[in-house]
Parts: structure tokens; C-alpha cells; sequence
């Protein structure tokens, strides 16, 4: 299947630095692309598949990923429930100045370096805060001259700051430098489902000096995180899409659907089933 390549002059005005894009809903898929730009977005509700480089990904909601120019992606409808997701479009001269402004603290080649694109969950009270912040961007951009690019930087700046920055997971945290690298890199669906024996592989020390380490600064064994951080994920996709609850346990990295209840149980204090009807997340998200 050929490739589309998509350049931004012909997205965005000559005077733009981005282009903002939140879809209501998305019930379509789209063909293999790349581009000339950088592209964050954000999978607000429901599940998406995205292709990309040759490796089909499920993304639940509360997903971020950083799409690099020389990524070729696509995306799929993942199952019956509405997807709705908030994309931004930067031309590159303003991402890489942006890296420029940020110094070599920032690593920028963590970025752009991987074979696959950065991917991070984000909570619920995050999906808010970006939204918000996005609505208000696009209201600034809006109000001002078309040569006024202050709103798009200050936006970039906050994204790569807030979510990007390898300091950002961090700050209220002891431990050894290594341990927190770790625990990013794990810290999204898809090494979540792998699991232990990532976790491990990717380790810098023994399983045995890995387990006191975290029993030691976090309070729980790598188990005991990996099942917390999975049961996370399960809750997102829990309170934004309608996929069956079994395919959810599955995706996430559970064998057992009743041991996945039992935890669940355990750490909201109600089965999946009730927890999806609690109403916390049924309604519409208020921003659409």
C-alpha cells in the first residue's frame, strides 16, 4: 500500500506554527501517512488502533503519543463505542527551536531516537487539563493577530514540560535515578500487558535487588505496581468505552478475568461491571 505524505504548508497558514484538530468523534479509519511535521495527540475516550511503523497499537483512553515526522501511521476504529481524541499539528522549526530553548537537560533524542513513537497514559484529571488547555489556546488564537504565535509556544511548552520532561515523574519521589527511568518506560499499555519479565529485562540490577529497591522507595513489589498501574488502565477504558470487560483484562495483561475482578475489587471497592454503570464517566465528557 503506497504512503501519503502530508507537508505543512499545506495544512497551515504561512504565518501559523500549528494546526488544532479535536474531533468530536471519530468513526473512521485512515490510510498509512507521514509528514513533515510533529504531531501530539490524545485519545480523550473510547479505544483507537494505531499503526504505526509496522506495529499495530490499542490505545485506551487517557493515551499521549508524540509522533515524530518520519513516522508512518494510521489509525482504526477499535470496537462499537465513539472515539474522541484532540490532535495538534507543529511545524517542525517550532518543535526543534523549542528543544533548542529547552538545553540537553531535556534529552530530546529520547523523542525522537526510538524506534516507536513516546507513548504515555495520562489520568483522568489530566484528559481535563489538556482539553482545557487546548480550549483555551484555540480561544487565544481566536482573539489575536494571525502573527501572534505566543498561544502555540506557550501550548508546545506545556505539553513537553507537563508530560514529556524526563524530570516530570520525579519531583515528589526518592530513589535512584535508574528506578524512575524504569518505571517510565513501563508505565503504558503495552509493556504494562508484557509485565514482569519486562520489567525485569529492562532493569539495570538483579530481580532480587530490583524487588527491595522498590519495596524500599515505593512501598510495593514490582508485582504489586504493575497490577496497580494495569488496573489503571482498565478503569480508563472501563469509565470511556463500551469493549467487553474480559477483552479489557486480556489487553491489559491479565490471565485470569476472576483474578482481575478480585483486584479490581480491591482497589475500587466494586466489580468492573458496577464500576462501568457508577456513572462516574457515562456521560458525555462535559467538553465535548
Amino acid at each position: 500500500m503506497s504512503v501519503l505524505t502530508l507537508h505543512a504548508q499545506h495544512i497551515m497558514e504561512p504565518y501559523e506554527d500549528a494546526r488544532f484538530a479535536l474531533p468530536p468523534k471519530f468513526r473512521y479509519w485512515s490510510i498509512p501517512h507521514t509528514h513533515d511535521f510533529y504531531e501530539i495527540f490524545l485519545v480523550a475516550a473510547g479505544t483507537v488502533t494505531h499503526i504505526v511503523n509496522n506495529v499495530k497499537q490499542a490505545l485506551p483512553a487517557g493515551t499521549m503519543v508524540f509522533v515524530r515526522p518520519h513516522d508512518v501511521h494510521s489509525f482504526e476504529k477499535n470496537g462499537n463505542g465513539d472515539m474522541c481524541y484532540m490532535n495538534v499539528n507543529f511545524r517542525a522549526s517550532t518543535v526543534l527551536h523549542a528543544f533548542d530553548y529547552l538545553g540537553s537537560g531535556f534529552k530530546p533524542e529520547r523523542l525522537s531516537e526510538p524506534a516507536l513513537p513516546p507513548v504515555l497514559s495520562v489520568s483522568p484529571e489530566e484528559i481535563e487539563h489538556t482539553l482545557g488547555l487546548y480550549k483555551r489556546t484555540v480561544s487565544l488564537l481566536a482573539g489575536s493577530t494571525s502573527a501572534d504565535t505566543t498561544p502555540v509556544r506557550a501550548f508546545l511548552m506545556e505539553m513537553l514540560l507537563r508530560y514529556f520532561y524526563p524530570q516530570t515523574q520525579r519531583t515528589d519521589m526518592a530513589g535512584p535515578g535508574w528506578l524512575f527511568e524504569l518505571l517510565e518506560e513501563m508505565d503504558g499499555e503495552i509493556s504494562l500487558a508484557e509485565g514482569l519479565a519486562k520489567m525485569q529485562r529492562r532493569s539495570p540490577v538483579s530481580p532480587e535487588h530490583l524487588c527491595r529497591t522498590m519495596k524500599k522507595h515505593l512501598g510495593k513489589s514490582p508485582t504489586e505496581w504493575i497490577n496497580e498501574r494495569r488496573l489503571r488502565a482498565a478503569a480508563f477504558r472501563l469509565r470511556a468505552g463500551t469493549d467487553d470487560i474480559a477483552a479489557i483484562c486480556y489487553d491489559v495483561g491479565f490471565n485470569s478475568l476472576s483474578y482481575f475482578y478480585t483486584l479490581f475489587c480491591k482497589q475500587y471497592g466494586m466489580s468492573p461491571s458496577v464500576y462501568r454503570r457508577s456513572g462516574q464517566r457515562n456521560e458525555q465528557p462535559k467538553w465535548l
